[in-house]
């Protein structure tokens, strides 16, 4: 699975305290997981990239429906997911 997001840091890196807010919806409905194409639905991301005293942080949270056929019944099953992921982006001089 390959998906770009890109984000306008300039201004983050270039003042202390700003802080840069994330949300948007990515469209993944093309993606193929284990040959199943389970995102029928955008996944919704939203966080911040913060400059906090020479080190930018980025924290961000991705929601998303994951459907497909049961393994026993074949039935169609959905289920929501939730991953919070935190980087630091890099040390400011």
């Amino acid at each position: 699975m390959r998906c770009a997001m890109q984000l306008d840091l300039k201004q983050v890196f270039q003042q202390e305290g700003f802080i840069l807010p994330i949300d948007l919806s990515l469209d993944l409905s093309d993606e193929e997981v284990y040959g199943v194409k389970p995102f029928a639905d955008p996944v919704r991301v939203t966080g911040t990239v913060e400059n906090h005293g020479s080190v930018v942080m980025l924290r961000y949270r991705a929601e998303a429906s994951y459907t497909r056929e049961c393994d026993r019944c074949l039935e169609l099953s959905s289920q929501p997911m939730t991953f919070k992921f935190e980087h630091i982006v890099s040390g400011v001089e």
